[in-house]
């Protein structure tokens, strides 16, 4: 989907003026990384001589029109079928999606289902524009999908590849089930699938080349050297264009699934029953409402127009980008950092279509860090997406893919131990009488969103100051981060627990503190019981005297927790305790293999 350069490297922000068109992303896309294309009745393939082909596009996480290479393949394929072809697409609210993890929280928690109920709503509101009707039914995909199968005809599934198991499975499991229809439907029927690579800034297939070939073997465990060979010898392909009304083929007649119980009627606005929650989410959604919390950033609206809207707000009409680097590491208020992730992680909003921006804008109005520094916390994600197809699921595992770090992590308490639940309970409920910890977690529980910041501190502090396994800490942001994206979320906890090498970077607590919210603005917000404790002790009220506490009506112990862990933990925090930020190299590797499922993934 992008090439390599060659010509003379490009310095990381002159690449960003460097996007080329990319018509010819389908010669080169990972479609052609097939399960199959295979046909039960006439051997596969895409030539299936005069009989009607339909395509099922199976939404997942790319909810949007614009830069999706799965709608442009379906265009394609129309342009090329003419008249035999039709189309239909489909979301599936997955049941396994909600169901309750293996530490008993619900994969998908109210804020991030009431965002990807509005996201849906809103895709199917720009396809009727396009005059198609998006197809959503609730249930298991290997058993929704395979009753868009018509008699007869020749059918291709297109889906956007993930890389980790329990979505790879769910690829699977369609695969087999369509197969296993369209020999029950008879001779004549045939189906395939076909999977497309979707959201990264860089083609997969310039990374494989870049890395190793057919696969990513070499790709470094290392984000520095990843984003140095990337920015020096790859292209970030413009975005794709969004279709025009008559630029999609023409859909299929699926009127007949509207009696099914699968199946969400057309004409009726998706609620929260189109859900298959649990009954505890189902009930913080009803509290929940259509409301947010006076304290919270903002109120995200899950969907593409949202997306593309606040992208337009961030970057244009207020003009932030030229300081985000200054401001990226804010606390309160919406406007501190992009808060563009919720959408990306859904797909309601291209990462390429952020770069093209961002592009534009340095050409247009100004190019500096802040500008840069946008584009380099895309490659994180980026980063992420294709570690996690390098590692399988071993990314998964207690010790991650076993590389220690440098010096290496602390020993993790025993899943039985009592006192490492008990630290667990209180870092949930944001009760482990350090304030900055409590106030991350308190507002994560209350809106679903979290800062960069926060998310660094309080991941430190449960893996590796109170010790608990990194996965529980994991668990918890995916049932409640409203911009949950597993690589990125599972990345980033097991970097942080110090099990991809490098320098272990703990966090002091207090001193980070004093450097990102130095007035207790933010603590005081999710902390009332601070609200009255002097600047100086509002990050350390265990350090108050006995007068001070009783001045500022907030007696330790009593009205605030005494903290859970050691002050002096952070007495002697490492080289990370400034917060540098996460930074690893090549130190630290050659760790033991590890045995044991490492989660389901």
């Amino acid at each position: 989907m992008s090439t390599l350069l060659l010509c003379r490297p490009l310095t990381p922000s002159a690449f960003l003026l460097s996007l080329r068109p990319s018509s010819d992303f389908l010669k080169q896309s990972p479609l052609s990384e097939r399960l199959t294309t295979r046909s039960a009745e006439t051997g596969g393939g895409e030539e299936y001589g005069g009989k009607k082909h339909r395509v099922i596009v199976w939404f997942r996480n790319e909810l949007r029109l614009h830069d999706n290479p799965l709608l442009q393949q379906a265009i394609r394929l129309g342009k090329k079928e003419g008249s035999r072809l039709e189309w239909v697409p489909v979301f599936v609210f997955d049941r396994a999606a909600f169901q309750e993890s293996e530490w008993g929280n619900p994969k998908v928690g109210s804020h991030r289902a009431r965002f990807l109920l509005e996201s849906v709503e809103d895709l199917r509101k720009s396809l009727r524009e396009k005059c198609a009707n998006l197809v959503v039914a609730s249930g298991n995909p290997q058993q929704v999908i395979p009753e868009l199968l018509s008699p007869g005809a020749q059918h291709t599934v297109l889906a956007g590849q993930e890389v980790t198991s329990e979505e790879k499975n769910a690829e699977k499991a369609v695969f087999a089930a369509v197969q296993k229809k369209a020999e029950a439907l008879g001779e004549g029927t045939g189906a395939g699938m076909s999977l497309v690579w979707c959201n990264t800034m860089y083609g997969l297939g310039d990374v494989k080349r870049l890395f190793g070939g057919n696969s990513v073997p070499s790709l470094p465990l290392v984000f520095t050297k990843f984003r140095t060979q990337v920015e020096k010898a790859l292209q970030i392909p413009s975005p794709l264009p969004t279709p025009s009304r008559d630029s999609l083929p023409p859909m299929a007649d699926v009127s007949a699934l509207q009696s099914s119980e699968s199946f969400w009627p057309f004409e009726k606005p998706l609620d929260t029953t189109a859900m298959p929650m649990t009954e505890t989410v189902a009930q913080e959604l009803e509290r929940l409402g259509d409301g947010a919390d006076e304290r919270g950033v903002m109120r995200f609206r899950g969907g593409e127009t949202e997306g593309l809207g606040r992208m337009k707000r961030y970057i244009w009409e207020e003009d932030r980008l030229k300081e985000y680097f200054d401001t990226r590491n804010g606390m309160v208020g919406p406007d501190y950092s992009s808060k563009f992730a919720p959408w990306l992680a859904l797909g309601c909003l291209s990462p390429r279509q952020v770069a093209s921006e961002i592009a534009i804008y340095e050409s247009k109005r100004t190019k500096n860090k802040s500008t840069y520094w946008l584009q380099f916390e895309l490659i994180w994600r980026d980063y992420f997406r294709f570690l996690c197809k390098r590692l399988g699921r071993s990314v998964f595992f207690p010790k991650g893919p076993g590389i220690y770090s440098d010096p290496p992590p602390p020993s993790v308490r025993s899943p039985r131990d009592v006192e490492g639940e008990r630290l667990l309970s209180l870092w949930k409920q944001g009760q482990t009488g350090v304030p900055l910890v409590d106030a991350c977690m308190r507002e994560l529980k209350a809106t679903g969103f979290m800062s960069n910041r926060g998310r660094q501190n309080v991941a430190s502090f449960l893996a590796l100051d109170c010790r608990v396994d990194w996965r529980r800490g994991a668990d918890w942001f995916e049932h409640l981060l409203i911009d949950y994206d597993v690589c990125s979320n599972w990345g980033n906890w097991v970097a942080a627990a110090g099990w991809t090498g490098g320098r272990l970077n703990r966090f002091n607590i207090p001193k980070q503190t004093k450097t990102y919210d130095p007035n207790g603005e933010f603590i005081k917000l999710w902390c009332p019981e601070l609200k009255r404790v002097p600047e100086k002790y509002v990050g350390t009220p265990w350090l108050m005297p006995e007068d001070v506490q009783e001045i500022s009506q907030c007696r330790i112990g009593t009205d605030y927790p005494s903290p859970c862990v050691h002050p002096l933990t952070w007495r002697d925090s490492g080289r990370g305790g400034g917060g540098s930020g996460p930074r690893r190299d090549d130190r630290g590797r050659g760790g033991e293999k590890q045995k044991g499922k490492g989660r389901r993934r």
